[in-house]
């Protein structure tokens, strides 16, 4: 009897695992439709892509609308020294690109829904 109730247990748990992470997971596809770079989150009245991507590559910006810094894996320089660099990379082109004209777009937040939809970021 114990090895039965025990299987039968463990198939509850699991059942009900499943059945709560599944109503707290996102689709694939509504990941994929939230998902912008950062640099594609920032717009202005009367920007094209192309003008935004010229702004951005201008701040520093990368050429994928990513922020350009360089990737840490192949700098091969301490935690503490990279990421003081990515903060200090990161304010300035958010100070050089705000200085253009450009507005921040936030991603969803609880209760709010994401502020970049395809017409307004005009990505991809």
């Amino acid at each position: 009897m114990r090895p039965f109730t025990l299987v039968t247990c463990v198939t509850i748990t699991l059942f009900v695992t499943g059945c709560a992470i599944q109503d707290v997971t996102v689709s694939r596809d509504e990941l994929m439709r939230s998902y912008f770079p950062y640099g594609a989150r920032w717009v202005k009245d009367s920007m094209t892509r192309q003008s935004r991507k010229v702004d951005w590559l201008t701040c520093g910006g990368g050429q994928d609308l990513s922020n350009g810094f360089r990737d840490w894996i192949s700098s091969q320089e301490s935690r503490e020294s990279y990421f003081s660099g990515l903060e200090r990379h990161s304010k300035q082109l958010s100070t050089c690109i705000q200085a253009k004209g450009y507005a921040f777009k936030y991603h969803p937040r609880p209760g709010l829904p994401d502020e970049c939809t395809a017409d307004i970021c005009l990505y991809p």
